[in-house]
């Protein structure tokens, strides 16, 4: 998994089908921005503050990185 944040990137491997917030979060990569590193749902699916952009086949999305679950290569930014 390939993610990149402020311009600079890092390379990370995840176990098989775990979810992307917890991996960023164990590589003090967080997903969330300003006051959202204390006001989340924790994960849980319902807040939308730990969005994040996947890149995939030259298509990009926002998607919320606790729905997100690690069966293939990433590419992410957080921003």
């Amino acid at each position: 998994m390939r993610v990149t944040k402020a311009g600079q990137t890092t390379e990370l491997t995840a176990p098989y089908g775990v979810i992307l917030r917890n991996v960023l979060l164990e590589h003090a990569l967080s997903p969330y921005r300003e006051a959202n590193r204390w006001l989340n749902c924790r994960g849980m699916g319902i807040c939308g503050t730990c969005q994040v952009i996947v890149t995939h086949d030259d298509s990009r999305a926002r998607e919320r990185s606790c729905q997100i679950r690690c069966f293939r290569d990433l590419e992410i930014e957080l921003e």
